[in-house]
């Protein structure tokens, strides 16, 4: 009898055991279903850096990409348009996407490429023919390739936008390649740029953009380099009066995002980014030829005189950085010899 007793006892410990634990894996099982489903209910704020500001193309894109995201998200995801360069320089910015303390930037693929060598090659002086043949390339299984080569630094490249064509600018008439020679001119930050700089003779500097005019009136600098939009925009008209349309290189700008900062949004979120972000090319296009139009008219009438190179004197900008090539794209012969081929 004690033994039947005893048997019965053990046997209902391990009922209540066996309960306990099924109990408890159903508990768990319910807990995590419960935090997948607040994981795609959360809300999600982040912030995207711009160093331009006012109705700049790719401030107004950035606007459109957040508004988008906003939309398609039902709220869950809100992007909120820092400009004006108030989360600091393009080399800040990205040290900050990759700590994971900013969501987002526009930068341009100069600074960029110091993590992607490849990017060099899109930057290369005088490898397109015009401003169609750039968007054939990045609109391409090369662009895609390109916008992707930065994932092994932490951040997803989501979209290119147009920032035009380079020249230089100078407070006196420049306008062949042996009165290039000595001047201090303004780059952006880049290996390349810098590289570029020193071919066509001319001594690069690394100064912030917005002490560009500073600057040259200080006698520091002769001039820089950019595209029409930003001369005008930072006003740089105050101090250089001659633009040289040499458009020695087309730099786009890429979108990213960070994949620290990021890293609880869910697959199908990270599929809507992206969609977002490709939508907005085409638009920031469009805004970028209207904002070109409009900033040369004005240049023109506050007395910018704007010059051409002659066939001649740009065959020697032209063989002067060709040294370049071999320089930063030996590895990506065949990708240069692509683009130039392509339509």
């Amino acid at each position: 009898m004690k033994h039947k007793t005893k048997i019965c006892s053990i046997l209902i410990i391990l009922a209540i055991i066996t309960g306990a634990v099924y109990a408890g894996s159903m508990l768990i099982k319910k807990t995590q279903n419960e935090n997948k489903q607040d994981k795609s209910s959360f809300t999600h704020t982040f912030e995207l850096a711009e160093l331009q500001e006012g109705d700049y193309p790719t401030v107004l894109a950035d606007q459109r990409f957040a508004d988008l995201v906003y939309e398609r998200s039902e709220g869950r995801i809100q992007i909120h348009v820092t400009a004006g360069g108030k989360l600091g320089e393009e080399a800040d910015v990205i040290e900050k996407l990759q700590n994971g303390t900013l969501g987002f930037a526009r930068v341009s693929i100069a600074p960029m490429a110091e993590y992607s060598d490849s990017l060099n090659v899109l930057m290369l002086p005088y490898l397109y023919r015009d401003d169609a043949h750039m968007w054939n390339v990045l609109n391409s299984e090369i662009g895609e390739q390109m916008l992707q080569s930065i994932s092994a630094a932490g951040m997803t490249g989501l979209a290119w936008y147009d920032s035009g064509a380079r020249s230089f600018y100078f407070k006196d008439k420049a306008e062949t390649l042996d009165q290039l020679e000595g001047k201090r001119i303004r780059v952006q930050t880049s290996s390349m740029m810098f590289a570029m700089c020193e071919a066509l003779r001319s001594n690069p500097k690394n100064v912030a953009e917005n002490e560009i005019i500073r600057y040259v009136q200080m006698g520091t600098l002769d001039g820089a380099e950019n595209n029409i939009p930003t001369f005008f925009s930072f006003k740089q008209y105050e101090a250089c009066k001659y633009f040289l349309l040499d458009e020695h290189t087309r730099i786009p700008e890429i979108l990213v995002s960070s994949q620290a900062a990021l890293e609880e949004l869910t697959d199908t979120d990270m599929q809507i980014l992206r969609a977002c972000a490709k939508e907005t090319e085409q638009y920031e296009r469009e805004q970028w030829k209207k904002a070109e139009d409009r900033a040369r008219t004005s240049l023109e009438e506050k007395g910018v005189v704007f010059l051409t190179l002659t066939e001649e004197e740009k065959q020697k900008f032209i063989e002067a950085c060709s040294s370049l090539y071999e320089e930063f794209g030996e590895e990506y012969q065949k990708t240069i010899q692509a683009i130039k081929e392509m339509e």
